[in-house]
């Protein structure tokens, strides 16, 4: 099977050789995971929850007791592969020394390169392809109750083995991407504690510097402390009413007809527009969708779902509505639509504690509860200046977004063709013919 890999992942223009997996690596299984065992001292290991494609996450790293013969022989090195025996198979990081001293469970197997004509980063990158891409490695795992894949079998596999110095330049230029990456998720997971510290103080002290906070004369209400000229409102009372939408039975489907916006559009914040259902009938003009409406799931499977909201932007077509397990929230006279949408994402409105688990195991929204939420409600004014701000944040994160999206689809390109050896990296000294 290593073979058949091999020939076809690789186009015979490449030129490279190849060899087992186990000819280049010294491969070892972890300890087993056993709290009763207290055999020598306590230390980190590593388990298959922190191994990813190409990174490790080393927020939560667990302890457990090793004997001095064990710690000798798991201790982690840089540069060794980390490989997952179990779970995702085939889950492959690098070890980069994060930190002193670090072992690692039986569900993960270390390769530890043999000698110096590997870039481990070379072959960290092939596990991602084959596995991810190409799915040419199908098959590895043992398909027993539990699927894993067992030493012998990640040592059979047959990978290519390029000069060391085009491994390193492959490498270079996978890792300088993923590092983009890893970077644009930082910021992106920052301008999002960001908002939620924002909005907080926002929905606090109203839309005033911080510096200026101490001087905001502030109430306390049921729902909170908020500026004392504010008022506090039910949804229903005012700020919003929801329209459930549109029904309609099989008969009625007809691609040329209305596109129907359904659940699984509504995701991200934002309305992905692959529609899946059309109609043919008329529809009034409230269930009806414009840009700027407020779309919000009011039925699904799971409780954390329902109140999953979407602002529908850049609407691809000239007349559209929604399904009726979704609600299109209409701001009020109080508010205006901007601010309506940020109350609804606040901690204000706990969808969860309106909904009502259904017979069918679905949960659903009950808008009668829903309009019963109480909700800051400040002057028209501040809540523009509140929204311009947040929408601000919102703006950089999605952004980010669209950078780490486009990343993403970069490194899947250099990674199939980079490692099939369709596209060549001559950042490197190779023999040629002048001849």
């Amino acid at each position: 099977m290593g073979s058949e890999i091999v020939a076809e992942c690789l186009p015979d223009r490449a030129g490279w050789p190849t060899a087992r997996l186990g000819d280049l690596f010294d491969i070892t299984q972890g300890k087993a995971l056993n709290r009763r065992d207290r055999n020598g001292q306590p230390l980190p290991f590593l388990r298959t929850a922190n191994v990813f494609w190409g990174r490790l996450d080393l927020t939560n790293v667990d302890s457990m007791y090793f004997s001095p013969a064990e710690a000798a022989r798991l201790q982690l090195q840089p540069g060794d592969l980390l490989t997952c025996e179990g779970g995702d198979i085939g889950r492959t990081a690098i070890w980069e020394e994060e930190f002193s001293r670090c072992l690692y469970q039986n569900h993960i197997h270390r390769l530890r390169a043999r000698n110096d004509n590997v870039d481990p980063r070379f072959y960290m990158f092939w596990m991602q392809a084959a596995f991810t891409l190409w799915g040419r490695m199908e098959g590895q795992g043992n398909n027993s109750t539990i699927p894993n894949l067992s030493k012998e079998r990640l040592a059979s596999f047959e990978v290519p083995l390029p000069p060391l110095k085009e491994q390193r330049a492959i490498a270079d230029v996978l890792m300088t991407v993923q590092r983009a990456k890893e970077a644009t998720e930082k910021v992106i997971a920052a301008t999002k504690e960001l908002r939620k510290s924002l909005m907080r103080h926002l929905f606090t002290y109203g839309p005033v510097p911080i510096h200026e906070a101490p001087n905001v004369k502030l109430k306390q209400t049921e729902i909170g402390e908020i500026p004392e000229h504010w008022e506090v409102r039910m949804l229903g009372d005012g700020v919003a009413s929801f329209v459930r939408g549109t029904s309609w039975r099989r008969s009625e489907e007809d691609q040329s007809g209305i596109p129907v916006i359904a659940i699984p559009n509504i995701r991200g914040g934002s309305v992905n527009y692959d529609i899946k259902y059309r109609i043919r009938r008329k529809i009034g003009r409230d269930k009806h969708v414009s840009n700027g409406d407020c779309l919000i799931v009011g039925s699904s499977g799971s409780v954390g779902n329902v109140g999953r909201l979407a602002v529908v932007s850049n609407l691809p077509f000239d007349e559209a509505t929604f399904a009726s397990f979704a609600l299109k929230a209409v701001p009020g006279g109080l508010v205006v639509p901007a601010y309506l949408r940020l109350v609804l994402t606040s901690t204000f409105v706990d969808f969860p504690s309106c909904c009502k688990h259904a017979a069918d195991g679905k949960f659903n929204l009950q808008v009668d509860v829903l309009r019963q939420t109480k909700v800051p409600v400040p002057p028209l004014d501040e809540q523009s200046a509140i929204a311009e701000q947040v929408l601000s944040i919102e703006a950089k994160s999605a952004k980010e977004q669209r950078r780490h999206q486009a990343l993403d689809s970069l490194f899947q390109c250099l990674l199939h063709h980079l490692m099939s050896g369709q596209v060549r990296v001559r950042q490197y000294d190779e023999p040629h013919d002048e001849t």
